[in-house]
């Protein structure tokens, strides 16, 4: 009888600790929610060219919620964001490339 009672108190110490953990990782994320009244608003301005408003939505989608196929459909937008601005910020401006014709 006492080694029943040993086993089961250490199954349920260690069902105790698994459960701790999850708990635990999903909480570390919480920082990453969105309020859901503001994901339209989010949405919104990613789709207007806002990079930042798509790095959150992909966090939040990724990280909080675990849907995967949001989380992707995010992150490739904010990369096309960000791929676009470092493009623009790398190539010369119009006025540069353009030779100048000369006075006379």
């Amino acid at each position: 009888m006492k080694h029943v009672r040993l086993v089961l108190i250490i199954i349920s110490l260690a069902l105790v600790s698994v459960a701790g953990c999850k708990r635990q990782g999903h909480d570390l994320n919480e920082g990453l929610r969105l309020p859901q009244k503001e994901l339209e608003s989010y949405k919104s301005r990613a789709l207007q060219g806002d990079a930042e408003a798509a790095k959150k939505l992909w966090h939040h989608y990724s990280f909080v919620e675990m849907d995967e196929g949001e989380g992707e459909r995010w992150k490739g937008v904010y990369n096309k964001l960000t791929d676009a601005k470092s493009l623009a910020a790398a190539s010369p401006t119009a006025a540069q490339s353009t030779p100048s014709t000369p006075t006379p």
